[in-house]
């Protein structure tokens, strides 16, 4: 009956160190998306105000380049 407890145990801390370096990969994750959220945001706000200052208009108002 001591060895089943002994092995429950060795079991039972492999699976808290396990679940130690899980939750670690997994907070590392979530920062890993936020600051790529924040970067899109920021290259979404960029290339709308690209987008604004160059707005060539109607492109059917253009001539052809050969003109």
């Amino acid at each position: 009956m001591e060895d089943r407890i002994i092995a429950i145990e060795e079991k039972l801390a492999h699976f808290e160190k396990y679940m130690g370096d899980l939750n670690e990969s997994v907070l590392d994750l979530a920062q890993q998306i936020e600051r790529m959220a924040r970067d899109m945001a920021r290259l979404d706000t960029r290339l709308t105000q690209l987008g604004e200052a160059d707005d060539p208009g109607d492109p059917l108002d253009e001539k052809p380049p050969h003109y």
